[in-house]
């Protein structure tokens, strides 16, 4: 009782923008978190994956290795507002463990680009994965009780 109590005297305190409160019961679907968490897993993707394009150029490339490093600091940009909307819309114990879905992706952008990955670091990722969906759907199904 106590914690359902919290929960929506939380709600209830959140920020108002455009009519809508932004509390625990009105925050979105975990569609939109997942929109949100992947366009910031993608553009930390690709920013590493250019770093390691950048590093791999010899000093004789300079005018290229910092147009590349220009557009790490853009897409950077991008993660931050990526971010700032997660945090607008998302209590930070669902926000921050969703973003753990970046670990994963990593083990197959090194995939993708030929590295080896062993059997665990493999089990590892998809454990990671699977921790984050039951957190996501656990998440859901406490909001759809309290609402």
């Amino acid at each position: 009782m106590l914690r359902n109590h919290n929960r929506l005297a939380r709600a209830a305190a959140a920020p108002v923008r455009d009519g809508t409160r932004l509390g625990a019961t009105a925050q979105g679907s975990n569609r939109l978190l997942l929109i949100l968490v992947g366009a910031n897993i993608a553009l930390q993707l690709i920013s590493a994956s250019l770093i390691k394009f950048a590093a791999s150029l010899d000093k004789a490339h300079l005018m290229i290795i910092l147009a590349v490093l220009a557009g790490v600091v853009l897409l950077s940009l991008g993660r931050f507002a990526a971010w700032n909307a997660m945090h607008r819309r998302y209590p930070v114990s669902v926000a921050y463990p969703a973003s753990a879905l970046f670990f994963p992706c990593v083990v197959a952008l090194a995939y993708a680009l030929g590295e080896p990955v062993s059997g665990p670091q493999a089990l590892g990722a998809g454990l990671v994965t699977l921790g984050v969906l039951i957190l996501l759907r656990k998440g859901a199904s406490q909001d759809d009780v309290t609402a």
